[in-house]
């Protein structure tokens, strides 16, 4: 009985500490992106938005946790081999799970690396044809954030959401941030 107690009172101090580390935030954010790969008729680019929710969860002081959710914000006029085309290109919905690593340098400005899955659906239009592709697999990123005051930030970050010999998906976001 007595290793029980002092078994159960260690494990109230480790989740209590834990507890008091942890943090949830959440962040929107605009991105600019950039897709790019091969089809027929050449190297096809594209520049489309996105819209960014991102909610986060904070289990250590360095070590976050994150889902993304992204949605179309704009789609952009594809080019293929730097020629215009009569088709556009956007991202219809983006998913993720990541695991951020972060340090603050100083007292406003806080660093960070991002890497885990993202799960991205873009969606070609011509005249003639509408096609979706799904990208999925490893993503990865490097971002700041600048604190206004304990609870509210501003973010910039860079992107990559899919890296594949198929297609590329990556860009900038900058976003508003706030801790509850």
């Amino acid at each position: 009985m007595k290793k029980l107690t002092k078994t159960l009172a260690i494990a109230a101090i480790a989740v209590s500490a834990t507890a008091a580390q942890a943090q949830l935030y959440g962040e929107i954010g605009y991105s600019a992106l950039k897709i790019s790969g091969q089809a027929p008729i050449g190297k096809v680019e594209a520049s489309p938005k996105m819209i960014g929710l991102t909610v986060g969860y904070g289990v250590l002081n360095n070590v976050a946790v994150e889902a993304m959710l992204g949605l179309n914000a704009g789609d952009d006029a594809a080019k293929a081999d730097g020629e215009a085309t009569n088709g556009k290109m956007k991202i219809e919905r983006a998913f993720g799970l990541f695991v951020k690593p972060r340090a603050m340098l100083g007292a406003n400005v806080e660093v960070f690396g991002r890497f885990g899955y993202a799960r991205t659906t873009a969606n070609t239009t011509t005249p003639d044809a509408s096609n979706s592709a799904d990208n999925n697999g490893f993503a990865y990123g490097l971002g700041a954030n600048y604190y206004f005051n304990a609870k509210t930030y501003l973010s910039v970050n860079y992107m990559s959401f899919s890296n594949k010999d198929e297609g590329k998906i990556d860009g900038f976001t900058f976003g508003l941030g706030m801790k509850f």
